[in-house]
């Protein structure tokens, strides 16, 4: 009975390595697609006196309880001077300059707005910003501080296996 003890811990020991796998490789994407869009409301424009659409930049993220909410980060207004291309290429150019990526072909309006859109977003707070020096590449480990519990090494066809099984 006693390798049967230990197939069940094996077992409950892959599950959680799989769920764990699973939150890893979502909070990883997460991390990498930005949940940031416009939601459009029409609405009296007291400038042209007449109805036009209105635009919120709005993230998504989950709540505590893994639930999808939206939250406003900044009202930008009407747009009025973009198309509807250049409304899309700006949504795509926050994203992007969040998270420090640079494009390669460039719209100096769209460019131009959207820093102004995301020197203000940093200016509100609305923006984490990385604390970390961006010069440091490496970071020191205390080896002594390394603490590790039950290590074992498992072949790829345990796994296979195991998973057919439990």
């Amino acid at each position: 009975m006693s390798w049967l003890n230990d197939r069940l811990t094996i077992g409950r020991f892959f599950k959680m390595l799989c769920s764990a796998l699973r939150k890893v490789i979502f909070s990883e994407k997460s991390r990498l697609l930005c949940g940031m869009y416009f939601k459009a409301t029409y609405r009296h424009n007291p400038k042209t006196d007449k109805s036009d659409w209105y635009y919120h930049l709005v993230e998504s993220y989950r709540n505590v309880l893994d639930e999808i909410r939206q939250r406003t980060v900044l009202s930008v207004g009407f747009l009025n001077e973009f198309n509807g291309d250049q409304i899309d290429l700006i949504e795509k150019r926050i994203c992007d300059r969040i998270a420090d990526q640079q494009s390669l072909f460039e719209d100096t309006r769209v460019t131009d707005f959207v820093e102004t859109l995301y020197q203000h977003m940093i200016k509100e707070k609305k923006v984490d910003l990385g604390t970390s020096d961006p010069k440091k590449d490496i970071d020191t480990v205390d080896l002594n501080t390394l603490k590790n519990k039950a290590v074992r090494e498992v072949g790829a066809e345990w796994m296979c296996i195991s998973s057919l099984f439990f």
